[in-house]
Order: C-alpha cells, then structure tokens, then sequence
C-alpha cells in the first residue's frame, strides 16, 4: 500500500468511528481493557467493509492505526458513555423514565445505561461483550450486498438462506442489515416467523405492516386508522382504495365497513393486492428491504402473498431475503432473480478463528480447541454456547479474548448436542435471570418490556438490569424498536431450551399468568392476535377458555373461507374438550365442534371423504343422546343432510335417498318450510344418478317451488345445488336450451352468495352441462376457473373433477388424455365413488378419438362393473354406445356386437326417458345401418328421435342428427 492508500484507509477508519459513537453503538466496549477493546474495534471495522479480512497488508495496517489511537477511542467511548449515564439517571432520579416514552434516544439511553449497570455488578468472567465475532461467511455478504446493489436500481432479487437450526442464518442477515452502508438509503422492513403462528393468517405480514406504520401496541383502532390512512395518502392519493383491505389486515375495519359484505374470495384477493401495492410503491419512494426469517413455519396466506410479490420483483426496486431450514421446499428456486445460499458448516479454519476471537491464543487452549471443534461440527452456535459454561464454571481464566485453562483437558466434559449445551448454561444462571429467560420464553419469540414487566413482579430497574444481564450473557437482543423496548431470543434453540428447563407445573403457571394479564391489560392484543391467547390457555391448561378461543377462531375462519385453518383451530379445540370428563355438557360441546368441522371437512378433502362420514356419524350418536326425549329439528336435518350427500358421493344412492327422505320428513313438519329445497335437492340427486330422471327433474322442481328468496344464505346454496342439477336433468330429457337457462340462474344466484364454495359447485356444474352439450371450449374456460378458485381455497375435491372436464376439452391431443386420467386418479383419492362410469366414458370416448381401441374397450369394460356394483344406471345407454363404437373401429370389426351394443344404449335411454342419450344412440345405430345399406331403416330410426325435439338445434348433438338424415334422404 502506497502513503495515500493508508491515509484515505485511516481516514475512513476515523470517519465510521465517530458515526458509532455519535450513534451510541460502542457503548458495549466500555470498560474493556485494552486487548479487548483492540479486538472488538477491528471486529467492528471489519463488518463495515473497510478493508478485505483477506488482505493482510492492509488488515495490518488498519490494526496499526486502530493501536496507536486506542486511548483515543476509549476515552471517546467513555465520554459519550457519560452522556447517556447522565440523560438516563436524571430520568430515573426523576420518575419520568416509563415506557410511554417512546423515542428512539430515550430507548437506546435505557438500554445502554443499563447495559453499564451490569458491568459494575459482575466480574469481567461471566461477561459477553456484545456478539461473537463473526467469522467466515465473507462470499455470503457479497451476495447480498451485490443482491441488494442490483435491487436497488431495478429488477428486484429475492435471495435465501438456507441452513440447519444453528449454523447461522440470523446472525448472516444481521450482519449484513446492520454493518452494510448500502442499507442507509433503504426502507428496511424484518419479521419472524413463529412455530405457534403458523395457523395465524398472514401472522409475518402484520408484522411488517406493524413495524411499516410504526403502530404501537398501546394504539387505540382510531390511532392505528389514523396512522395507516395518513401513510398510504401521503405516499400516493391514488392509493385510497388500498386502506380498507390493510386496516382489515390490521383488525381496526369496522365491522359495518363496506369491504366486510364482499365476496371472501374478493376480500382475499384485494388483501393480497393492497399489500403487494404498498410494497411496489414504496420501493419507488425508496428501496424496500424485506426480510421474513424462519419461512418453513409461514402460514399459507403469507406464502401466497409472498409468491406473487416474488412475481413482480423484475419491475420493483425490492430485496427480498428469506431464510428456512432444509426440510422446508421454496417454489421460487428456478426464477433467474432468485439467489440460493446454502449455508454450511463453519470450515475448520473459520472455527479455529471464531474460537480464537472467543478464548485467545494461549497455547494451553490448543487441545480445548480441537476437542471443541470437533464436537461442534461447524455450528458456531455450539461453540458460542461451550464458550459461555466454560466462563461461567470458572475453567477459563484471565478475561475474554485473553484466557487460559485453569483444569487438565481429559477430565472436561464438553457437552455432545447444542441442547444439553444450552440446558447447562440456562440451569447455570441467578434465579432471577433464569426465571425471567423462562417467562420471556412461555410469552413467545417476542417479548415486549410492558407484557414482561407486567407478568415478571420484578421493578422497572430490576426488570432493565436483569435484562441486561440476559443481553450480555447472548440469550437475549434487543433488535430496535421505534415504541417500546421489545426483546428476542438470540436464537429459537435457546428459547427451547429455556422452556423445556421449567417442570410441566412451571410452565402451566407462567402460560395461565400471561393469558390473564393479556386478558386483562392488553384487549388490543387478544383482539388483534387471539391465537396467542389460545396457545396460553391451551398450554396453561385452561381447557375451558382454550376451548372457546379455538372454537372462535374456527367459526371465524370458516366465514373468511379459510377452511384449512379453520379445521386447525376447532381440531385443536376439539381435542382439548376430549380431555375432560364425559358428561352431558361435554357431548353438548362436542357436538357443536362436530358439526364445524364436517363443514370445513367437506371444503377441503371433499363429501366422500372418510372423515366426513366419521364426523357425521360421531355427531349422530351425540344427537341421539342429547335430544333422546326433546329432538331438536335443526340439529337433525344437518345430520342426516350431510350423511346423504355422503353416502350419495360414496355412491350408496338408496341408503342416500333414504336419508333424504327423511330430511323431506322433517322439512315438511317446519312452519316455514325452509329446509325443502336441500331436501328436495337431495332426493332429486340419488334418483338422477340412479337413472330414474322423471322422478329426479320432479323433486328439483318442488325445491325450486318452496324457495323464497329472503331467506337465509344457506337456503340460497341449497337452491344452487338444485338449479344446476335440475339444468343436467333437463338436457338428459331433451331439453338442451331450457338446461342451458336454468344454468344461468343458477350462476346468477351463486355470485349473490359470499360463498366461494357454491360459486365453484356452480361453475363445476356449468361446465358439466357444456361438456354434455360436446361445447370444448366453453368447458375448457370455466374448468380452468374452477381449477384456480379451488388453487385459491384449497377445495380439493371440485379441483378433481374441473380437471376431468380439461381434459375432455383437449381430447384430441395426447395431454387431453393425461390431464383426464390424472384428473380420474385425483378423483378416486378423495374417495368418492359417484359418477366414475361418466368419468370413464369421457377416458374411453378419449382412445376412441386417437385409434386407441384396445384401451378403450378396457375402460369401457371398467364403467361396466362400476354400474354393476354400484346400481348407478344413469351411464348405461352412452357407456353401451361408445363400446359400440370402439367395436367397429377394430382391426376386424365386430359389427352385430357393435349393431347390439348401440340397441342396448337405444333401450336403455328409453327406459330412462332420456331424449338426449337417445338421439346419440340412434345416430349411432342409424349411421351403421347407412354403412350396411339400410338406408330406409335408419331414416325411419332416427327422424322420429329427432323430430320430437323442439330446442337445441344448434348442438352438436342435434346438428349431426340433421346431417346424417339429409343426407339419407337423397
């Protein structure tokens, strides 16, 4: 290095000095002597880049200057120290320090005078100063910072950190948000992921938006309002419509707002875009730095939200960084602005650095070091932690940095597991400190100062100092807070660790003492977050009011549509009430859950699945000994109704029409009569499946009749249900047109509905009757719809059936083929056994239109066993038709075969008084009849099937019929 490198070297060493301490972050180096001190200054010159750890020449130089000017420093340090001793102890001596004092300087003045405090009540042995140094890693910050050099011009990055619990992840991001000048110029937004929070929708979202518009967790709603609304219109007035989706997000909409009487499939959507919207505005104001940490416990709305922000990085100027541990699969892998980091272990060398920086170079330390890495195996947290009981039984002599062996080698036991390692140093701990790291751990991941000083009984000042000591000791870090003092473990091990080391009785005292005090001193927060107050009752063994936050939670998922979790909160209560003891009370409890759960059961794994039945089964044997003597009416329909579309789904069609008879039974006996059309519905269903469709169209024309319009939402899904199964009716009897207008009004009535459940029933059923009517691409566009509302609700089983319908529309191509039978496959895994010999049919009429004939006659041969076993008549007439068809295409057609096979189809859709399987049928026998030279028999055949229709004759059906029979005419 030339004199003018070292000078412009020096100089920015000088610069960056005097911006920490005007900032007040190098008051942990107070009292250091000076080796320490030496150390941690080069640590800190280090992180900032100034020069490459690599580089010897200049990393000797920048130590040179930082030596020859160390009392400089530490007199700077030490008179800034007075400062803040000063400010902090006039506040104390004053009365005035409280956590209402919300500015930045204040905070980090209490946080530092107490970090003092702490220096003169302990010995320089049971000390941390600060973080370990941080060693290694050095190509993982240059991709970030290169990440976050590209972002912020354009296109955005997402970059992830991948790595095992330990190995780093944390301390990398820190590292880089905090010692990058880059970051300066930035919004930086950071927030966790939390293993309880993740049934909690968009649980990190709120998070960020928290810290974004800086809401304090004693805001009232209006303050909130106020704060989110002056943001965003300050930001762009274009962005009004924005606020009511984010203050929904916020729990501060009132429940009589506009947005509430949307559709929740709406409602989602526009959250998901107003966050999104934000985030992409924002970084045109400024750079926007995101950072969600712990993804693999994200709930499945903010993994929605991040996946289509992740979509819109090319145009924003947004760094996005995510860290999860390796079990956890990352879709945004394979886009060209995704980053992957793979965190490994420390290599030997790294270790022995880090190890170094912790003990010193005394050679006594050799053998201590090898046996430390090598049980370590590259974890720096291990070491970290060894480091720390190590200093605390007094092994190590001399001061950090600086130590030697006080005990032979052999006879010390390093720990073999991070675990144990962490157990010792938490059981090594003063009572107070140790009680405090345990209530810190039962109140979660973050532990705001007014929750801990509210449930700990300790003093403001007791409660700073052992805080500080936790600090110190690297349990605990205080990472910033525009509000109060708020408080994180060093690492998720460590709050693990402190939870497991209390006994079963301990950790039921401190859950049921911070559930009271949530309840008590912070409503906001129960308001805002119930799953908090859930998980204490749960844990503090409160079964009762555990019970009724998860069954509230549940009910209130189920109106958003999340039926996912709705199934997790009620699981979760239901399993809780097991627990007590059966009495009549308990069963009346059970029940009610019972009933929720078929519901989200239903919407997410489909009518057939075997939980379904269990469910209703289980709530039927309830019923039966709540009400033996006094029936209570509405229980008891549900029952029964949702037993019937199970067994109808498992294709048991009389045991299904049984119970629906005995839903029409009950519906009768109702003054207002608004049950009919469900049970009408219901019964219309088993006999149209059965075949028996004069009987099915009249039980769906008397659902329609009782309808009444004012009446209830779920009436009005029950009337879906029958106008889209009375529209499939109507085609099979001949009337393709009048199907086609029912349809419509049954679409029409859906959209009324803030119900996404029957909207997807009803566009499933739309394309149903457009594949009947042989429309393609009509049934293409609305099974794609279906198939993205069932991706956006998880409504696994309508995505099954969508999928056969996209198939059938791309028949003539192979992956028609294969979307069909991997829409069958899906079918099939959600147990459901109703209408296979359909789905069937379509795979078979699909070989029959690509010459696969053998395959086809297998499946044909499959739909004939399906109604065999199942009674389900209503395929016949179309299964022995196309089997006639693939009979003739044979190498060597087998013509009286195929000629008996399409007299069959004739019969049986005449048995059926099935119009529209009739005229197929008789095309069919009428074209083969032309082949053979029957010319006259098959006009006599086919003209009077076609004559009897009076609509439709612009299906494809209808048009074939009238070309066949032109041309016989000539």
């Amino acid at each position: 290095m030339g004199p003018d490198e070292y000078k412009s070297l020096e100089s920015q060493i000088a610069e960056e000095i005097q911006v920490m301490l005007s900032e007040g972050d190098l008051a942990y180096l107070q009292g250091l002597d000076s080796n320490a001190l030496l150390d941690a200054l080069e640590n800190e010159i280090l992180f900032l880049g100034l020069y490459e750890c690599d580089d010897t020449e200049t990393q000797e130089a920048a130590r040179d200057y930082l030596r020859s000017h160390l009392n400089q420093w530490k007199d700077a340090i030490s008179a800034r120290q007075m400062e803040v001793d000063e400010k902090v102890k006039a506040l104390i001596s004053s009365g005035s320090i409280d956590l209402a004092v919300s500015t930045a300087e204040t905070i980090k003045a209490q946080e530092q005078f107490f970090h003092q405090v702490q220096y003169h009540r302990q010995s320089p042995a049971m000390l941390v100063y600060g973080l370990s140094r941080f060693v290694g890693r050095h190509e993982e910050i240059g991709i970030l910072q290169d990440a976050l050099a590209k972002s912020g011009i354009g296109p955005g990055q997402v970059v992830t950190i991948v790595g095992e619990p330990g190995i780093g992840k944390s301390r990398l991001i820190y590292q880089f948000i905090r010692y990058s000048h880059q970051t300066e110029r930035w919004s930086v937004l950071k927030a966790n992921s939390v293993s309880y929070g993740q049934g909690k929708l968009y649980a990190p979202v709120v998070n960020l938006l928290t810290r974004y518009f800086r809401i304090e967790d004693d805001d009232r709603k209006s303050d909130t309002h106020a704060k989110v609304t002056a943001t965003i219109l300050a930001l762009d007035s274009d962005l009004q419509e924005i606020i009511p989706p984010l203050l929904a997000l916020l729990n501060v909409l009132p429940k009589n707002a506009p947005f509430w009487e949307l559709d929740p499939l709406l409602r989602h959507q526009m959250t998901l875009n107003a966050v999104k919207r934000l985030w992409l505005y924002e970084s045109k104001r400024k750079p926007l730095l995101l950072v969600v940490e712990d993804l693999h416990w994200v709930d499945s709305e903010t993994h929605q939200l991040l996946d289509e922000l992740v979509d819109c990085l090319p145009t924003a100027r947004i760094l996005l960084i995510v860290s999860y541990r390796p079990e956890y699969e990352c879709n945004w892998r394979n886009k060209p602005y995704c980053i992957e980091i793979c965190l490994k272990p420390l290599p030997t060398e790294n270790a022995k650095a880090l190890l170094n920086s912790l003990l010193g170079d005394d050679f006594s330390l050799d053998q201590l070091k090898r046996l430390m890495i090598e049980k370590a195996q590259g974890l720096p947290l291990f070491l970290e932690e060894n480091v720390h009981i190590l200093e605390m039984n007094g092994i190590l002599i001399g001061e950090r940095g600086h130590y030697r062996v006080r005990q032979d080698i052999k006879s010390l036991r390093i720990p073999p597991t991070i675990s144990e390692v962490l157990a010792i140093r938490i059981n090594r701990l003063a009572p107070d400190e140790k009680r405090l790291l345990q209530l810190a751990s039962v109140i979660g991941a973050e532990v705001p100062f007014s929750l801990m000083y509210a449930a700990s009984d300790m003093s403001k000042e007791q409660l700073y100092y052992s805080l500080a000591l936790l600090q110190f000791f690297g349990l605990l870090y205080e990472p910033g807070s525009i509000t109060e003092p708020s408080y994180t473990f060093k690492h998720t091990l460590i709050q693990e660790a402190a939870y497991l080391s209390m006994t079963k009785s301990d950790r039921q005292y401190y859950h049921r003492k911070v559930a009271h005090i949530l309840v008590k001193e912070f409503p906001h927060v129960v308001i805002s977050q119930p799953e908090r107050l859930a998980q204490h009752y749960t844990e503090g063994n409160l079964i009762e009011q555990a019970m009724t936050v998860w069954r509230y939670m549940g009910d209130q998922a189920i109106k958003r549509a999340a039926h996912l979790e709705a199934l997790k909160y009620l699981k979760n209560g239901l399993n809780l009430l097991l627990s007590l003891p059966d009495t009549p009370q308990r069963s009346q409890k059970e029940f009610r859950f019972q009933i929720s759960i078929a519901i989200s059961l239903i919407v997410t794994k489909g009518y057939a699945a075997q939980e379904v039945g269990q469910t209703y089964n289980r709530a039927y044997t309830l019923y039966d000994s709540l009400y033996e003597h006094a029936h209570d009416t509405s229980q008891l329909f549900k029952i029964l109704h949702g037993l019937s579309a199970f067994y109808l789904l498992r294709s048991r069609l009389e045991q299904a029409y049984e119970l629906a008879s005995q839903c029409l039974e009950l519906a009768q006996n109702q003054p207002d009569q608004a049950w009919l059309p469900a049970a009408q519905s219901s019964l219309g269903l088993s006999r149209f499946y059965l075949g028996d469709l004069i009987a099915a169209k009249q039980h769906f024309d008397q659902g329609v009749t009782f309808y009444k319009p004012q009446e209830s939402s779920r009436s009005t899904a029950d009337m879906v249900t029958c106008l889209s199964h009375r529209a499939w009716t109507l085609w099979y009897l001949g009337y393709p047109d009048q199907a086609l207008q029912i349809n419509f009004e049954a679409l029409e009535l859906a959209k009324k509905l803030a119900n996404p459940f029957s909207r997807v029933h009803a566009l499933t059923c739309a394309a149903g009757l457009y594949l009947l009517r042989r429309e393609r691409q009509a049934t293409h566009e609305l099974a794609k719809n279906v198939i993205a509302l069932c991706n956006d609700y998880k409504f696994a089983f309508y995505s099954t059936i969508a999928t056969i319908w996209l198939g059938w529309s791309l028949v003539e191509q192979e992956k028609g083929v294969l979307q069909l039978k991997q829409g069958i496959t899906a079918y099939n895994s959600t147990q459901a056994e109703l209408a296979k010999p359909w789905f069937l049919a379509l795979l078979s009429e699909s070989y029959l239109k690509l010459g696969r004939i053998e395959e086809g006659l297998k499946v044909i041969h499959e739909a004939y066993e399906e109604i065999k076993s199942k009674k389900e008549y209503l395929y016949e007439s179309e299964i022995n038709r196309l089997e006639g068809e693939l009979l003739l295409k044979k190498p060597s057609p087998n013509i009286d075969q195929a000629e008996k096979c399409f007299y069959n189809a004739l019969n049986s859709s005449k048995n059926q008084h099935s119009k529209s399987r009739e005229l197929r049928a008789a095309t069919s026998l009428a074209r083969l009849w032309k082949q053979q030279g029957k010319r006259e028999e098959a006009r006599e055949l086919l003209f009077p099937v076609y004559n009897w229709f009076t609509e439709g004759f612009d299906t494809a059906d209808l048009q074939e019929a009238k070309v066949l029979l032109d041309n016989l005419a000539q």
